[in-house]
């Protein structure tokens, strides 16, 4: 005679909520890509790239008293130095930097403001400063991007893989919309007041890295660890992106030309208010804004 043992208590196969996947709360996303830490970082980070980056050439032209060809030149050799930084950038991001890479993309950045307010006061070497300057920037602009989407690919929640990212970049173009707005009442203040939004853009810059750097994730998410790569996939992976960077170089040019072609043309052919570059940059934040998130979940 044999005997069934006692069967478990039956669990449903699937969860009640499973039909339906659960929709994060709008603060969710930021807490899990980084916490409010990171989160004002990004935000004090882009409200200085904001009063700055789209008056760059202006500061040159009136600061500086550059021609609008000689400012553009460093501004674009600046962006192209910048871009070549970007396998360094990748070495470092590969041996398991991430809070650090995103501090130091921040902190660089003060190197170039610190370069226009010191040569910015002196009438002989304006041009080669604000090359030095256009230089940092560039360096520091270019290597923001890559560096923040590693820490947030790394310590995001599976759940917002998506959404992080999303938010991250809503987030920052909603600083950089209200530091357009700040510089458009700077701009009116004339070159002193040019100067004093460089410095506060400079010392922006600072403040942000600090936190950044302060949240000390590594490549795994945890402190002092790094990722391990096997040599053979890591030279194969290498190839590939190697052709992608090549590839990429061209949209990279374009997608910054504009923040240096657009408040010239404005300003030195249409004899427009610098405000009109202000109230564009605005108004393409309040769409990127509004849409992102939704749009990319």
């Amino acid at each position: 005679m044999t005997t069934t043992p006692p069967q478990p208590p039956s669990t449903p196969l699937v969860a009640p909520s499973a039909g339906r996947p659960e929709r994060p709360s709008p603060g969710e996303p930021v807490r899990a890509s980084g916490g409010p830490r990171y989160a004002v970082a990004i935000g004090v980070d882009a409200l200085g790239s904001g009063m700055l980056r789209p008056f760059l050439l202006l500061y040159g032209v009136r600061v500086l008293g550059l021609g609008v060809a000689q400012a553009g030149a460093a501004m674009s050799i600046g962006m192209l130095l910048g871009l070549t930084m970007m396998p360094f950038l990748g070495r470092w991001i590969d041996r398991g930097a991430r809070s650090a890479a995103v501090a130091g993309a921040m902190a660089i950045r003060v190197l170039g403001v610190a370069a226009l307010l010191v040569f910015g006061g002196l009438a002989a070497p304006a041009c080669g400063g604000f090359a030095v300057a256009a230089l940092f920037l560039g360096i520091g602009d270019q290597c923001r991007p890559p560096a923040h989407a590693a820490l947030v690919g790394t310590v995001a929640d599976e759940r917002y893989r998506d959404a992080a990212p999303a938010a991250g970049r809503s987030l920052r173009n909603a600083g950089m919309g209200t530091g357009a707005l700040i510089a458009t009442l700077a701009t009116a203040g004339g070159t002193g007041a040019m100067r004093v939004l460089a410095a506060v853009t400079g010392l922006g810059y600072a403040v942000a890295a600090l936190p950044a750097r302060s949240l000390r994730v590594t490549g795994t998410g945890r402190p002092g660890t790094r990722d391990r790569v096997e040599p053979a996939g890591e030279r194969r992976a290498g190839g590939r992106i190697g052709v992608l960077d090549v590839a990429n170089l061209p949209y990279a040019f374009c997608f910054n030309v504009l923040e240096v072609a657009l408040p010239a043309v404005l300003v030195t052919r249409m004899h427009a208010s610098p405000a009109w570059s202000a109230g564009i940059f605005v108004a393409n934040t309040l769409i990127v804004v509004t849409s992102r998130i939704a749009v990319v979940v």
